[in-house]
């Protein structure tokens, strides 16, 4: 019933600002837009089961999401603005699991978000007659799909409830003239306390869950005009210049990985896909720009990426304490170049391409005073990604940013030519950065 009542509700705030009046102001008008960028949902899970306590705490998926957006924004005065907004946001993430003894196989869908919808309100400060600065809230309903399990061909279904709660989040949004604009953002949702299982036989089991997105966003605004577009005579727009810039940052990194163990002398594998890390984290980033034509920027990079979340379960058995610290992200390096077209003196939008490498956490068992760690590898591979930048004065920029990073894959062997872990990962990560330009851009005549 829950379900139905937020979709219904987002609809209904769907046709309102569809059916709204535009004034000619600047900013009052309406938009769609689409976005790309990273999600990321952590929880922090108490129970017990079967008489023993259990516990997990940190990110259990992270990758790929994917947005659209709909609002109406109304400008107040020369400096404030205000609006409405629903979006819609697929996650690509998904974990699964598979074990088979070479005659047997057991499958599992773990986790899986199917969509969430979110309707909110944003007011904002113009910090140029273009560029808006603001912050948001809003309420969101998530979807998620029931845990299924399949067991020497017995399948079985685990119920999970949608998860519903408050979304805060900031960004900043260009108009780029012609009803185009584009904006960066962060949000995040506290979905609150849910029960998972409450059996009197089985246990009880209670979740605390939380979803970071950031989204680069492309919109349409219609039913306005493009007048604030227009230069501040009393504020002299600035326009890209070559030289070196320092900057920093923050957003989400979410790294998806496929684990595949395979046992070759008794034939048997396992294998858990989407298996993911990563949270809000924070970002450096050091470059040097050239203006190689009129409209055409150039230049190199290097960042350092961040993250700051692990993920760890525990349990009770039989009084003896048992815990595993899961694979976990915790920085990157990436060294690349960029190209860009400057829509207008004082805006850039750039394609990326870089080398990247990933540091991961070694996961670690415990069993009382017994614990282990497995080394895990770095993991390298081919960064592309794009994104877009917006001179505030002459010196000081933003920008919002989406990466992907294919990494190579891995193997670690547990045991040689006999029992080993493959390792296929992806990287996806999306930014708002403010960057200080040491050459300041030539103001216009």
């Amino acid at each position: 019933m829950r379900r139905r009542s937020g979709k219904a509700t987002a609809l209904a705030v769907c046709s309102l600002l569809a059916t709204a009046a535009a004034r000619a102001d600047d900013w009052t008008e309406g938009y769609l837009g689409v976005g790309i960028g990273a999600d990321v949902l952590s929880s922090d899970v108490r129970g017990e089961l079967c008489c023993e306590s259990i516990s997990q705490s940190g990110p259990v998926g992270g990758d790929l999401g994917l947005s659209i957006t709909a609002g109406a924004d109304y400008q107040l005065n020369s400096h404030f603005v205000v609006g409405a907004f629903v979006s819609y946001d697929w996650s690509n993430i998904e974990t699964t699991a598979t074990l088979s003894d070479g005659f047997d196989t057991i499958s599992a869908s773990l986790l899986n978000i199917n969509q969430s919808w979110t309707v909110g309100g944003r007011v904002g400060a113009l910090v140029t007659p273009s560029t808006l600065v603001y912050a948001l809230l809003g309420y969101t309903w998530l979807d998620l799909e029931d845990i299924s399990v399949s067991a020497f061909g017995m399948p079985a279904t685990f119920p999970l409830p949608d998860a519903n709660g408050w979304t805060t989040g900031l960004g900043f949004e260009h108009k780029l003239g012609r009803g185009l604009s584009v904006r960066g953002e962060y949000r995040y949702t506290h979905f609150g306390q849910e029960t998972l299982l409450d059996d009197a036989f089985i246990g009880t089991i209670k979740a605390d869950a939380g979803l970071h997105n950031a989204r680069l966003v492309a919109a349409y605004r219609f039913g306005g005009s493009d007048a604030g577009n227009a230069p501040d005579a009393s504020v002299p727009p600035a326009r890209f210049a070559g030289g070196f810039y320092l900057g920093g940052g923050f957003g989400i990194e979410a790294l998806s990985q496929d684990l595949g163990l395979g046992a070759t002398f008794f034939g048997g594998a396992a294998g858990i896909d989407g298996l993911s890390t990563g949270s809000f984290g924070g970002t450096l980033v050091a470059g040097y720009d050239v203006m190689i034509a009129p409209r055409i920027l150039a230049g190199a990079f290097a960042s350092y990426d961040f993250s700051t979340a692990d993920s760890v379960i525990s349990a009770s058995a039989l009084g003896l304490g048992i815990s595993a610290s899961l694979p976990s992200l915790d920085d990157s390096w990436t060294v690349g170049a960029r190209a860009g077209w400057t829509v207008t003196d004082d805006s850039l939008l750039y394609a990326l391409v870089g080398y990247t490498r990933v540091s991961v956490n070694d996961p670690t068992i415990g069993a009382g005073p017994i614990s282990f760690a497995i080394p895990f590898p770095d993991l390298d591979g081919v960064t592309i990604g794009g994104g877009f930048e917006k001179l505030i004065t002459a010196n000081l920029s933003l920008r919002a940013e989406y990466r992907y990073t294919m990494l190579d894959d891995e193997r670690i062997d547990l045991v040689p030519g006999f029992l080993g872990i493959g390792i296929e990962s992806a990287l996806h990560s999306a930014k708002l950065t403010a960057t200080y330009r040491f050459t300041a851009g030539d103001y216009l005549n």
